[in-house]
């Protein structure tokens, strides 16, 4: 009975000792553990960052016919059945263009302008995942000559966290009750729970040069495979005696 009296002493200084740094907000042996839970999905909607980008001589030139094409770009996204409300303008920039010139006497380097470049970067949510490798190709060949990413997502993706933070808690709880067990304790209290950054984005670059745009383009193949969704805690819970 003696030994016993001593393990449980013991015991408890150990637990208290090993989270000194939380004596003060849990002056009680506690136990700090991380729960986890994930699934893995397809996902089913994404969105296309694409865009154009010309070059004229003059500024005013330049943004008139980014803005002719970049128009042509959207009207025709819109008779592949894409909604105006899916479609959201990203970035629009105008820089000038230089040309620079070594002297081979002086070694100085000499900028020439040589016109202007004009970039108009748009967002498109595409809901029907199966069509986006056609949707890519139909937009380069009526215009659109860069493209700067494909971002897959699953559009009920709230409603799958919030079923992972529930099971991430479980998790925690779990393991919590296996460590006293094993230390023949039992869980008390939660005493703090913390919430970790929820994971969940899958993300396919889909680089494309201006010069692509001239040509035909074949259906390009795009497979959004699996996405993981997942979330985790850390929590504190109170140790008491069995």
């Amino acid at each position: 009975m003696r030994k016993l009296a001593l393990f449980a002493t013991a015991f408890s200084l150990v637990c208290v000792s090993a989270f000194a740094d939380d004596d003060v907000k849990f002056p009680v042996p506690h136990i700090s553990v991380e729960g986890y839970a994930s699934v893995e999905v397809k996902p089913d909607q994404a969105d296309l960052s694409l865009g154009v980008v010309d070059e004229q001589p003059t500024a005013a030139a330049a943004v008139s016919e980014n803005a002719k094409l970049t128009a042509a770009v959207i009207a025709d996204l819109k008779t592949l059945a894409i909604d105006g409300k899916d479609i959201q303008t990203r970035n629009i920039n105008v820089s000038p263009v230089f040309r620079e010139d070594k002297d081979p006497g002086s070694g100085l380097v000499r900028r020439t302008l040589t016109g202007y470049r004009v970039s108009n970067i748009l967002i498109v949510r595409i809901h029907d995942i199966d069509r986006t490798g056609s949707i890519v190709s139909h937009v380069i060949e009526r215009g659109a000559n860069t493209i700067q990413g494909l971002f897959f997502s699953v559009s009920d993706a709230d409603a799958r966290l919030d079923e992972l933070r529930a099971k991430a808690v479980g998790d925690a709880r779990r393991r919590a009750a296996l460590y006293a067990q094993g230390a023949s304790m039992k869980l008390g209290r939660l005493l703090a729970i913390e919430t970790q950054p929820d994971r969940g984005d899958n993300r396919a670059d889909l680089p494309v040069r201006p010069a692509l745009a001239a040509a035909p383009v074949m259906a390009i193949p795009v497979e959004p495979g699996l996405q993981e969704l997942s979330a985790s805690v850390s929590t504190t819970w109170e140790l008491v005696p069995e």
